[in-house]
């Protein structure tokens, strides 16, 4: 019989090298880790990212400016445990303000806060409601550019850690950043805990460290160290070492991203894999047709009894959402089933087409198959556990129109269903409907 590892990772390696082939080879790299302030591409607008700082517009002195940003999402999930006789149907509306405001006291000196206020109600049918208001500093730092006359930038304080992809993370982190640029060169390194109220993402530390480079925009790669640490109870310890590699060029545009897993967690020694690559093709006609295929595979661990684990797991941190031609944005691994990669394949097909001037529709497919049988999910976006007997997890399709029709404003709509598996036997779909709009000063 053949080795069914061999027979996933083949084709996934096929894909990768004929994107390579197709688009040329790599001609720069860039750092997966930035700051908002530090290395954000001053070509995109802060609409085409949701997480991204509003832009500041209202200038009050000389050396003080201000900028807000309003955000509404209205979200529809049903059947979340698969079983349609059982009622957990819900509907969440929640509105936030973000306003930001940048003092510089010096030319090479900002400083930068941001506050939020969101107020979240969670309808669920039958009749329960409840709501949470809340006020957050997302992001309060210093940065100090070209630090005594240095190729240095140090920022410290909650700060915006983010890669392309957000394979890794997209986190507000309480930071000591220091970031080396020597031309086409850079250098990344970090020190950070996550500001929260969870009790064991308080005891966490992370050291971060990357070393990019960077020839020319939108051609970037990076290696890169990321280490988590239980510092109360020292029982969870991973590191994960990778690669970052991203290119769009022309019509062409295509991804990898790849990581081992190593450390401890508690008795059992990490040792794992995973890996995310694609390739998206966009055609210089008058509906500017795309169209987009990938493969990501997290690995899994066939021998459980044993004193190393092998499935690979993401950092916690990430949150698995890109954007698709600078209008809409879209979680890829699926809106609906929204998985970390972990004992798990993905293969994913997609196409797009801009219908009008500044409206996008895109249709993107997913198919999902756990590495090694197992009945335990970690962090998806369904509530059932799979049987474990079967290797089928089901498949998704997701639409998203995104609408850009006015220089402030953006809108996007997107719906999804996730059809089970025989991994789920007896199940019944899932589905999940959002508004999202953004308004920014």
């Amino acid at each position: 019989m053949l080795d069914q590892r061999k027979m996933v990772w083949k084709p996934a390696f096929v894909l990768f090298w004929v994107a390579l082939i197709v688009g040329g080879p790599f001609q720069a790299l860039a750092a997966p880790m930035r700051g908002d302030a530090v290395q954000e591409d001053k070509k995109e607008t802060p609409l085409a990212d949701p997480d991204a700082s509003p832009p500041l517009p209202v200038r009050l002195t000389p050396w003080m400016t201000l900028g807000a940003k309003l955000r509404w999402e209205l979200l529809r999930r049903e059947n979340r445990d698969l079983q349609g006789t059982i009622e957990d149907d819900r509907t969440e509306s929640e509105p936030a303000l973000k306003i930001a405001g940048l003092i510089t006291p010096r030319t090479n000196v900002e400083l930068f806060a941001q506050a939020a206020l969101t107020d979240r109600t969670r309808y669920r049918d039958g009749g329960e409601t409840t709501r949470n208001t809340t006020v957050e500093i997302e992001r309060a730092y210093l940065l100090w550019r070209s630090a005594l006359g240095a190729p240095l930038d140090v920022q410290l304080g909650r700060q915006r850690f983010h890669d392309p992809r957000e394979w890794l993370f997209d986190e507000n982190l309480d930071a000591v950043r220091l970031l080396f640029d020597y031309g086409a060169w850079g250098a990344d390194l970090s020190v950070s805990s996550t500001p929260s109220t969870d009790d064991r993402a308080d005891r966490m530390r992370n050291g971060m460290a990357s070393i990019s480079y960077q020839r020319r925009p939108h051609e970037r790669a990076a290696l890169y160290a990321l280490l988590r640490r239980d510092i109360s109870l020292n029982d969870w310890d991973p590191t994960w070492l990778g690669v970052s590699l991203h290119r769009r060029t022309g019509t062409h545009q295509y991804w990898l991203e790849a990581a081992a897993l190593s450390g401890r967690d508690g008795a059992r020694t990490l040792r794992s894999h995973g890996v995310d690559l694609g390739y998206r093709l966009r055609l210089p006609s008058t509906f500017k047709p795309s169209f987009m295929v990938g493969y990501a595979r997290g690995s899994g661990d066939e021998n459980p009894a044993d004193t190393i684990d092998q499935v690979f797991q993401q950092t916690g941190l990430q949150d698995n959402e890109a954007k698709l031609n600078g209008i809409t944005t879209i979680k890829y691994y699926g809106e609906v089933f929204d998985p970390e990669l972990s004992n798990l394949e993905v293969w994913t097909a997609g196409a797009g087409v801009t219908i009008l001037k500044g409206w996008r529709l895109e249709g993107v497919w997913h198919r999902y198959d756990e590495v090694v049988a197992d009945d335990r999910l970690r962090d998806a976006g369904i509530r059932r556990r799979p049987s474990g007997n079967e290797r089928s997890l089901g498949g998704e399709v997701d639409l998203v129109l995104g609408i850009q029709a006015i220089p402030h404003a953006r809108i996007e709509v997107t719906g999804g269903v996730f059809a089970p598996g025989r991994a789920f036997p007896g199940a019944d779909a899932a589905y999940l409907g959002k508004i999202e709009f953004q308004f920014v000063l």
